[in-house]
């Protein structure tokens, strides 16, 4: 159903998703993501954790990602670095949707754990990745179609702000939208 886009498909048969026995994580994607798109990022967050806590399968590494995501926008870098390593993630092999996200995510990590005497110039390189990404997603008409992850996106530039902490990084997100 998300393939297609079809977020009210999604959700609606993604109500049902603790009923339902059987489910696999590759399943329990669409129903992630129908909940994301709805704004309901708690129950998105329950139905990623459940479906880690399944046999690994090829959604699994969707759902670490969407939840490392999570973990680095709140600034929980140790968290978001735990799902990393349960990701078996290729990212040049990844849809462009997975794609915008497993960029996001490296961006705030990157930041987030560079030396602090180099962390300037990361940030100017962070920043211009960021542009780059918003501007591909954007460019190919797929970022109107995905407002979770353009609140993803918001989200990451905000925490990329509070973690460089300076005057400069506060005049990139209010005055800059991307």
């Amino acid at each position: 159903a998300t393939a297609m886009r079809d977020y009210k498909l999604a959700y609606e048969y993604g109500s049902f998703w603790k009923c339902q026995t059987g489910a696999e994580p590759w399943m329990l994607v669409n129903v992630a993501e129908g909940y994301r798109y709805y704004q309901k990022d708690e129950e998105a967050v329950e139905v990623s954790r459940y479906a880690l806590s399944l046999p690994l399968d090829n959604g699994s590494s969707l759902h670490a990602l969407w939840l490392a995501c999570d973990a680095a926008c709140t600034g929980d870098f140790d968290q978001a670095l735990e799902l990393t390593s349960r990701m078996k993630l290729e990212a040049e092999r990844l849809d462009v949707d997975y794609k915008f996200l497993h960029d996001l995510l490296e961006c705030m990590l990157q930041l987030a754990y560079a030396d602090p005497l180099r962390k300037p110039t990361k940030f100017k390189q962070v920043k211009a990745k960021l542009r780059d990404i918003h501007w591909q997603y954007q460019h190919k008409g797929i970022l109107a179609l995905e407002p979770a992850r353009e609140r993803l996106f918001h989200a990451a530039r905000k925490r990329i702000y509070l973690n460089m902490d300076t005057w400069g990084a506060w005049f990139w997100y209010y005055l800059s939208k991307v």
